[in-house]
């Protein structure tokens, strides 16, 4: 189990890590890298008109529209729960090369 924090591009916030007053959070778990590779990429392709799957680490789950994401979106991948961490630091970036494929990259 793997843990992510996505950014959707201009057109979003960034996804807040700690939970909010009702114990919300951003996070979202995947079960590998390439699982979160493939919603990145989904949410780039088709977030517009087909909703996608969401499963947060705090046990909700969302079918969503992503509109607008660009380009410039990306994930940042922890090996931990960084909920639990005082100063989260992500072990890869994922984010889009310059053919829109997703790279990934050690932080």
């Amino acid at each position: 189990m793997i843990y992510a924090s996505w950014w959707g591009g201009s057109s979003y916030s960034v996804g807040e890590i700690y939970p909010d007053a009702d114990g919300h959070s951003d996070v979202e778990i995947f079960f590998s890298v390439t699982a979160a590779k493939h919603a990145l990429r989904g949410r780039y392709r088709y977030g517009y008109w087909e909703r996608q799957d969401v499963y947060y680490a705090d046990g909700r789950h969302e079918r969503t529209l992503f509109p607008a994401v660009g380009e410039d979106s990306e994930m940042f991948i922890y090996f931990y729960d960084p909920r639990e961490a005082s100063d989260p630091y992500p072990d890869r970036r994922l984010y889009f090369g310059a053919r829109q494929g997703v790279r990934e990259e050690r932080c």
